[in-house]
């Protein structure tokens, strides 16, 4: 059976995590959308255009995540563990290099969304891939 006793408060624990990463990117890609639409011409375009693929894509794969950790897909668990891994670096990436250039473009620009987006990413990176590593355990056991 897929939920043993001893794994469901951490497959729960992710899950959670999941939907609250996801939630925080859907907030983020709304915010993005809106603000790709009004400022196509100003230096904030390209940061939301990168926020807007990236947050969308994770949003796809933390569906495939939670399929992959109720069923113990091992294989889908991976593929999210990839993906987020590819999100938190270019979230990184994005952060540095974009977020200094827009503070001196526009000092109002608020990052408090962004890191919260961060700080649930890696959360959900590490406690993912710690469950990840018990099923491999209990799998090959």
């Amino acid at each position: 059976m897929c939920w043993e006793t001893r794994l469901v408060l951490p497959k729960i624990a992710v899950m959670i995590l999941i939907i609250l990463n996801g939630a925080v990117d859907s907030f983020e890609l709304c915010r993005s959308s809106t603000l790709v639409i009004q400022v196509s011409a100003s230096p904030h375009f390209a940061f939301c255009v990168v926020s807007f693929v990236t947050n969308g894509i994770i949003i796809g794969f933390s569906f495939i995540a939670i399929i992959g950790i109720i069923l113990e897909k091992m294989l889908m668990l991976e593929v999210f563990l990839v993906a987020i891994i590819i999100h938190c670096f270019s979230k990184m990436v994005v952060w540095v290099v974009c977020g200094n250039y827009l503070d001196k473009v526009d000092p109002r620009f608020d990052h408090r969304l962004f890191e919260i987006g961060l700080i649930t990413t890696l959360l959900t990176l590490y406690f993912a891939s710690r469950l990840w590593m018990r099923i491999c355990d209990i799998q090959r056991g």
